[in-house]
């Protein structure tokens, strides 16, 4: 119960806050050409 607490209040939004930081990072091509069209998927 406590596990899945910690995991719905923490991780998951964490997680989800990484995925539009990533998508915010290889949109503006910070990583580099090759890493945009990687994680963009173009």
């Amino acid at each position: 119960d406590q596990l899945m607490r910690i995991g719905w209040k923490v991780f998951l939004p964490l997680s989800l806050a990484w995925v539009v930081i990533v998508a915010f990072l290889a949109k503006f091509e910070v990583f580099g050409g090759f890493w945009a069209r990687w994680t963009m998927g173009g």
